[in-house]
């Protein structure tokens, strides 16, 4: 509440309250990131096989790296899911796979183009099929 009035306050036209856990790809996760970043620094990357699309430039990632501070930033980022989803159309990507619980990002891609191809998979038993 306290951040929906200092948004209208700010000039803002419309707020949107959130069901969310945290305030995940924000600079409030600042501390996150940082945590992620030493974490991640004793992680030994390889050159992905295959182009990663950053979710905080939308452009592909094809350095071991470059990866580390890219998952790091994307704590405290806004997704820039729409033109992430559209460098991957430029890339000739037809289908995606959603990995996990839910089906959050099936709807979002969706919502952008129905032609692309969606399965989402939430466990081991559905990836290996």
């Amino acid at each position: 509440e306290a951040a929906s009035a200092a948004a209208a306050e700010a000039g803002a036209s419309r707020v949107v309250p959130l069901t969310v856990a945290g305030a995940f790809h924000t600079p409030l996760m600042q501390s996150a990131a940082d945590g992620m970043r030493a974490v991640l620094a004793a992680v030994a990357f390889r050159d992905p096989g295959i182009p990663v699309v950053s979710n905080v430039t939308a452009q592909p990632i094809t350095s071991a790296a470059a990866l580390p501070e890219e998952l790091a930033a994307q704590v405290v980022s806004p997704v820039m899911w729409v033109p992430s989803v559209q460098t991957m159309q430029a890339a000739g990507v037809s289908q995606v796979i959603e990995f996990g619980p839910g089906r959050v990002l099936t709807g979002l891609v969706r919502r952008i183009d129905r032609a692309i191809g969606i399965r989402n998979v939430s466990t081991a038993e559905e990836a290996r099929a």
